[in-house]
């Protein structure tokens, strides 16, 4: 219980501590988009004719459409964090139950580059797409035959960090066991709890997030921009 009580004061800390520096000197929206075109035009061989977007990040390969129709490949702009850069969003649609375009990956700028988040939007057994809100949190639910997960991220300062994460395996009964994770200041406290308690966090978390809009990607297809 101990453990519980210092992960729940660190999430309530790392959720009040949010703070983003707006980018001095940056380049203009069309400058940005430019530069995104310019990679995902760069990308299309070795990427956009193949099943599998390939982007790795460290040793953690992020990249992944399920498709290899074009036609189902769409591209956003949105500056998550409100710091003056956008991030350029990748989506799919009809993957899950999801017929609508899916949000796959994130990218942003980071001195003049292209840079992938470490961000995988979807995986074989999810059910539900990940949401981004107008406060810079992405929450990305994951579901599937061994069990259920929840994952909150935030951006900050152009990067995506993982804020805090809930794993169960069987359920949100009392009986049930429940992985609770946050981080803070780069620092990871974990704890095991119950299902139950874990499903009041969840939810009040949840609650917490319903205040701030759900973003809505302006997504384009990708097929305009490159062709296998």
């Amino acid at each position: 219980m101990f453990k519980f009580i210092t992960a729940l004061i660190a999430l309530i800390t790392a959720i009040n501590s949010y703070s983003v520096t707006p980018v001095k000197d940056a380049p203009t929206k069309e400058e940005q988009h430019a530069l995104y075109v310019e990679y995902i035009k760069n990308t299309a061989e070795n990427a956009l004719n193949a099943s599998d977007w390939n982007i790795q990040k460290g040793k953690s390969y992020i990249g992944c459409f399920k498709s290899d129709d074009i036609g189902k490949r769409f591209y956003a702009f949105y500056d998550i964090d409100g710091n003056g850069i956008d991030e350029l969003l990748t989506g799919e649609t009809e993957i899950g139950k999801n017929k609508d375009v899916s949000l796959l990956n994130i990218f942003s700028i980071e001195n003049g580059r292209v840079t992938p988040q470490d961000f995988m939007g979807y995986f074989d057994l999810d059910e539900e797409a990940p949401v981004i809100y107008s406060n810079g949190i992405v929450y990305k639910p994951t579901r599937g035959e061994l069990g259920a997960g929840y994952h909150y991220y935030r951006m900050e300062n152009g990067e995506l960090k993982n804020l805090c994460g809930f794993v169960t395996e069987s359920g949100f009964r009392i009986s049930d066991t429940c992985m609770m994770w946050v981080n803070k200041d780069e620092e990871k406290t974990e704890c095991e709890i119950n299902g139950f308690i874990a499903k009041i966090v969840i939810e009040s978390l949840n609650r917490f997030l319903s205040r701030s809009e759900v973003v809505e990607p302006d997504w384009q297809p990708m097929s305009e921009i490159a062709q296998p």
